[in-house]
């Protein structure tokens, strides 16, 4: 009996001993996992504040610092935010280098640096104004146009090798940067332009306008003081009502005066004219060899230009500058 019962206690013994070991494991586990999650939250907290160090070198120091300049050709830093649009530090600094390097060409050696970045910015600023408004318009920069412009800008030179070296030396860019930044820049404010002038309600004030002057004609008001009225209100020097002594031939077509106006005493309706709305009328006819001259004066009232329109719209644009300088 004394052995039977000595043979149970053993195997009991041996049932309960892995148990033992068993949960003795389940305590290491736990603590494995959290040794783990410290470790990756010291290396996280020091990436953190080595990210900050970074960040703190770079929006103290000189942006064209040879230092910043390493660091933001790797990391994308912005420069300054215009409407939520970022423009990276990088980018800026192939800006800046392009025009310190067109005004060494220009033999401007002493730019100020202070004016450099201002221009640098009101540069990326006027066009991410226009880029935003094109969006918003469905507006796309012809690529035929851009090719066609580019084409014409590489055809001044002798060969693509030179144009490429006119460049690199003007602008410090390859050709393709050059055609993306500048080419394609202009062509998308060549259909803006388009689109601020032939848009109703964008002129909508200066077309008012224009019907004002006629009705004040209609109300038998002197052509002569109309128009002087409406260029004296607009402050425009070039304005002139008398645009002298011309023959059909010498009338632009898209004037468009009838023949009632050239040959009576009256005056021409609103006429809408790519950049202006005007009213002709003719004070004289002198008959010559070449035949009848006749002598025009005009209300002009200018339409809204693309530089008046983008000025506008850059007074509720949100810029907000990161750099030193």
């Amino acid at each position: 009996m004394n052995d039977e019962h000595a043979h149970d206690h053993e195997l009991v013994q041996q049932a309960e001993e892995p148990k033992e070991s068993v949960s003795h494991q389940s305590k290491k586990v736990p603590d494995n996992k959290k040794n783990k999650k410290r470790q990756w939250l010291i290396a996280i907290g020091g990436v953190v504040v080595f990210l900050l160090l970074l960040t703190g070198y770079v929006y103290s120091s000189s942006p064209v610092s040879s230092g910043v300049r390493m660091i933001t050709s790797v990391l994308p830093y912005p420069a300054l935010v215009v409407d939520g649009t970022y423009i990276t530090v990088k980018d800026y600094l192939v800006e800046y280098d392009g025009l310190l390097t067109s005004s060494d060409q220009e033999g401007v050696t002493d730019a100020d640096p202070a004016e450099l970045h201002e221009t640098i910015r009101s540069s990326f600023i006027h066009r991410i104004v226009v880029k935003n408004f094109a969006d918003e318009k469905s507006i796309v920069a012809d690529e035929e146009q851009v090719d066609a412009l580019y084409g014409d800008v590489k055809s001044s030179k002798e060969s693509e090798e030179a144009f490429a070296k006119q460049i690199e030396e003007t602008f410090g860019w390859t050709p393709e940067k050059f055609r993306d930044r500048i080419v394609k820049s202009i062509v998308l404010a060549s259909q803006v332009t388009t689109y601020i002038l032939e848009d109703d309600e964008i002129q909508a004030d200066k077309k008012a306008m224009a019907d004002a002057a006629h009705e004040r004609l209609d109300q038998g008001e002197l052509f002569a003081q109309v128009a002087k009225d409406v260029h004296d209100s607009l402050d425009i020097e070039y304005l002139e009502s008398d645009l002298g002594y011309r023959s059909r031939d010498e009338m632009p077509e898209v004037w468009s005066v009838e023949d009632d106006v050239l040959e009576g005493d009256g005056y021409s309706r609103v006429i809408e004219l790519p950049e202006s709305y005007t009213i002709f009328r003719v004070s004289d006819r002198v008959e010559g060899p070449e035949g009848t001259q006749y002598h025009l004066f005009a209300v002009i009232i200018p339409k809204v230009t693309f530089d008046e329109f983008v000025s506008e719209l850059q007074e509720s644009v949100k810029v907000r500058h990161f750099l030193r300088v």
